[in-house]
């Protein structure tokens, strides 16, 4: 059903109205611009080569990813066991059925579509491709002892970096699965640590502090520093406990899951709920010591788990709780359970056993997929299980808007701010329908407060911008739009400048701020608009029809805007 899904929420900003997602040129002169999702960026620019920006084929490439994973998978669990300490523990069928049962089990498993149905976290899909390459050409180089394959799974650490940060992980899941496939010694062992450790290090330390490459610009890292300082925070960190532990039962039993998790930050380490994740986790560590030589791929499958969690946790976002941040670590953990349940209950009926789970898993995903074919079904899940959670009412009223259900909107934005009274942009789209209601007063209000509460909001200046255009004061509009280009150089700022000169009647200057406009994102339906108008005080009736056409076509609620001599 995910196939049918439209794009939603950050897909817009990242995908839909950002040149770098549909055009190499501008990716590869702007490409410290696009960080760590480089690589990203250039399946998506692939994406809309091949075939715009349909949603259907966006979606189809995530899911041939999420397939490829879980063959990944299935070929890391072959390597792993024709490994000298787990070899014996397994007969020949076995060896066989279970790479085949636990890539069934990451494939089908419900909490994968976090990651697989929202285009923008294709991220997720590539760097675990890259993660599961890495290792198998590690497994395969310690076994055939043959350099090539060392230098392959370095070139996938590197390449992977530029599909998400998140792969630093990648090094310290080398040490566990070294010291857990194969009998090293004590000095072995620790001249092993030291030396991927250090590599691991030295990459974060890269990755995080650095600018490797001179990719890493202003633009890039002040961002990122400017976000880690505000989560690595004590309370940010003693939460993290607690949400661990939801993943963990996320992964073992997914019910009840959700879009957006209401999750209070800690108020510190001894908070209840905080210190029992503790001891749960401290808990779930020491069983996996104490299960090291006898049922050493749960051992393996719970540290992969741990360790993968490890920097989405701390330089994860905004919010403590994301489900697609389990992706990664999701596929070590089936492996380690799957390899583990054959070792307790070497049957045949085991295989039935465990196959009736994945179609429980199966029937579960798609259940969860038929939410993500709508916004509005998945917000109206997520506010039903997180009633207390403002973001889910301010994207959900914005989806209101969008769809011309201005009363729902109303209530739903409303809603939203009686729980968070910052929340700037429910401010800018509530001044939106007081605008379109005639009050110009309360929209003007509404504009100046989304603005004060989020300085960086730009289409809140451009809206007031043409609010104000509308009373008549191109020169404080200007003034406006300006202030919103020093924030970022936007489409929607262009436009709205060339609409000020196309009011002063400085035709040329228009052209040149609406075609700058085109040139951020050629798919700027307001640039094409005002466009026709430039073209129709020029005489040019054909030029004017042609770009109201592209207009309405680009965005079909323009078309009542049209001048009736051009529709």
């Amino acid at each position: 059903p995910v196939l049918k899904a439209p794009f939603m929420f950050d897909d817009y900003e990242f995908i839909v109205n950002n040149p770098l997602a549909r055009d190499a040129a501008a990716l590869f002169s702007q490409w410290n611009a696009a960080g760590l999702k480089f690589l990203t960026y250039i399946t998506f620019v692939g994406n809309f080569v091949t075939g715009g920006q349909d949603p259907f084929g966006y979606h189809l490439v995530n899911i041939i990813l999420h397939i490829c994973n879980a063959w990944l998978l299935s070929v890391l669990a072959l390597r792993i066991l024709k490994t000298p300490q787990t070899e014996k523990h397994f007969k020949p069928s076995e060896k066989k059925i279970i790479p085949l049962i636990a890539a069934l089990f990451f494939l089908c498993h419900p909490v994968a579509t976090s990651a697989v149905s929202y285009v923008w976290q294709r991220a997720e899909l590539l760097t675990t491709i890259f993660y599961l390459a890495a290792l198998i050409f590690y497994i395969t180089a310690r076994q055939d002892k043959k350099a090539f394959y060392y230098i392959a799974a370095a070139a996938c650490f590197i390449v992977g970096i530029f599909a998400k940060g998140t792969i630093i992980s990648l090094p310290l899941v080398v040490i566990l699965l070294e010291c857990a496939l194969w009998p090293v010694s004590r000095k072995k062992a620790y001249a092993i640590i030291l030396s991927i450790g250090a590599v691991f290090f030295f990459n974060a330390y890269m990755v995080i502090w650095e600018e490797p490459w001179g990719i890493y610009s202003d633009r890039i890292m002040n961002p990122l520093m400017q976000l880690s300082g505000m989560l690595m925070t004590p309370a940010y960190v003693w939460t993290q406990l607690f949400v661990t532990v939801k993943y963990l039962g996320l992964a073992l039993f997914p019910i009840g899951q959700n879009f957006d998790y209401d999750i209070p930050l800690a108020r510190g380490f001894f908070e209840a709920r905080m210190f029992f994740s503790a001891a749960i986790l401290a808990g779930l560590i020491a069983c996996a010591l104490m299960l090291w030589n006898k049922r050493r791929l749960l051992s393996v499958g719970i540290f992969w788990f741990l360790l993968c969690l490890v920097p989405a946790a701390v330089l994860g976002g905004r919010e403590p709780m994301w489900e697609y941040r389990m992706y990664l670590p999701l596929a070590g953990l089936m492996l380690g359970i799957v390899a583990t349940v054959f070792q307790v209950f070497p049957s045949r009926k085991t295989v039935w056993a465990l196959c009736a789970v994945v179609a429980v898993f199966a029937g579960l995903a798609f259940a969860r997929n038929l939410l993500w074919r709508s916004p509005e079904h998945l917000l109206l899940d997520n506010i039903r299980k997180s009633p207390q959670k403002p973001n889910p009412y301010q994207l959900l009223g914005a989806f209101y808007l969008t769809q011309g259900r201005v009363n729902e909107a109303e209530t739903t934005l409303e809603k939203t701010i009686a729980l968070a009274p910052d929340a700037a942009e429910s401010y800018n789209n509530l001044a939106l329908i007081a605008k379109n209601r005639g009050d110009i007063l309360k929209a003007r209000d509404m504009f100046e407060a989304a603005i004060r509460l989020r300085p960086t909001l730009t289409s809140a200046y451009i809206n007031l911008a043409y609010l104000t255009l509308g009373q008549g004061d191109d020169a404080k509009a200007e003034d406006l739009l300006r202030q919103s280009l020093r924030v970022q150089e936007t489409e929607g700022a262009y436009a709205a400048l060339g609409k000020v000169s196309l009011t002063r009647g400085k035709w040329d200057e228009a052209e040149i701020f609406l075609n700058k406009s085109l040139s951020i994102n050629p798919g700027a339906s307001q640039a094409y608009f005002w466009f026709g108008e430039l073209w129709a005080a020029r005489q040019d009736q054909q030029k004017a029809r042609l770009m109201f056409q592209q207009a309405v076509k680009l965005n079909p609620r323009l078309v009542n805007l049209v001048p009736e001599e051009f529709r």
